[in-house]
């Protein structure tokens, strides 16, 4: 039995349709929502456990894509083996372009930052104790980014690990009334990370001792 002309044309052209918005689909569904795995290791290649890795999706948007914006962030910490994931989505944000950048930061350690994804390798933190608190200046912002779109910050919880951390790193360290006030401001932000919502309910056992040790 011949099929008439009719439906060979309804179906070549949905054939036609199909393949021409698919992928015009898919690109503005999902453009730059991939993530991303690895193993994070020292120097001599031992796993570092509890290191956070931050994952921050930056792309073109605005008017007619001209500038460069986050829009969205996400974490995660390593393993026993160090092994971490930054997990793909998808959004409606339209956006064609763009880049995921990891941050990896466990004390100690040199800040690592770039867009190479996967496995990380960490190298111990040889400089000054004044670069360290300059770091803490590049790096505190890294938790909330501001875009067009919509804000997007990272959870309660999350934020308070990566704020507790550096500031246990450097109050040992602090002796100028300027390290002083970036410890105490550290200790600050993490009482109010823990106000903000209900994501660090568990942590509240920490509050009183870093108000007592931050008087």
């Amino acid at each position: 039995m011949k099929s008439s002309p009719l439906k060979i044309t309804i179906l070549t052209s949905g054939a036609l349709f199909l393949a021409i918005w698919i992928p015009i689909l898919l690109l503005v569904c999902d453009p730059i929502g991939w993530g991303t795995s690895g193993i994070i290791t020292d120097e001599h290649g031992n796993p570092v456990e509890g290191a956070i890795v931050l994952g921050k999706w930056e792309g073109y948007g605005g008017l007619l894509n001209s500038h460069i914006m986050c829009f969205r962030l996400a974490s995660a910490t390593t393993d026993r083996n160090g092994y971490y994931e930054i997990p793909s989505y998808v959004d409606f944000h339209g956006l064609i372009t763009g880049t995921l950048r990891l941050y990896v930061y466990a004390p100690g350690y040199v800040i690592t930052e770039d867009t190479a994804l996967g496995n990380k390798t960490l190298l111990k933190y040889r400089g000054s104790k004044e670069g360290l608190f300059e770091n803490y200046e590049r790096i505190r912002y890294l938790t909330q980014c501001i875009n067009e779109h919509k804000p997007a910050k990272l959870s309660t919880h999350f934020r308070y690990r990566f704020i507790k951390m550096m500031h246990d790193e450097l109050k040992p360290l602090a002796e100028t009334k300027e390290e002083k006030d970036i410890v105490n401001y550290l200790a600050f932000d993490c009482v109010s990370s823990f106000f903000n919502d209900d994501g660090s309910k568990f942590e509240r056992k920490d509050i009183p001792d870093i108000l007592r040790d931050n008087p």
